[in-house]
Parts: structure tokens; sequence; C-alpha cells
């Protein structure tokens, strides 16, 4: 996606399209992953390469 000539990729795109409650939400669970990676050196909810495919 990033090599179409029109288009560039934020970092806001993965909250893209989400109303209301979704970005405070979205927001809230990418801090406890920063918080739980500093505290213990792990992910809350790590994402496994055998799910990456269906996982959005």
């Amino acid at each position: 996606m990033s090599k179409i000539p029109c288009q560039f990729v934020t970092n806001d795109t993965v909250i893209a399209g989400s109303v209301g409650g979704e970005v405070r939400r979205l927001g809230e669970a990418a801090v406890d992953e920063v918080e739980s990676w500093v505290r213990t050196g792990t992910f809350r909810t790590p994402v496994h390469p055998e799910t990456l495919a269906s996982t959005a």
C-alpha cells in the first residue's frame, strides 16, 4: 500500500474509521500494551504468527 504514488501511511492509520468511544478504547489498549512491555518485557495480548493472517 505504501508504494502507491498518491497514498501515504500515517501513524493514525490504525484508528482510521473508528468513531466515538472506539478511539479511546484503542488508545487505552495501546498504552496498556506499552506499560506491560515496560514492566514485564511481555505484551498482555501478543500476536502469534499462526493467527496473524486472521487478526485485524
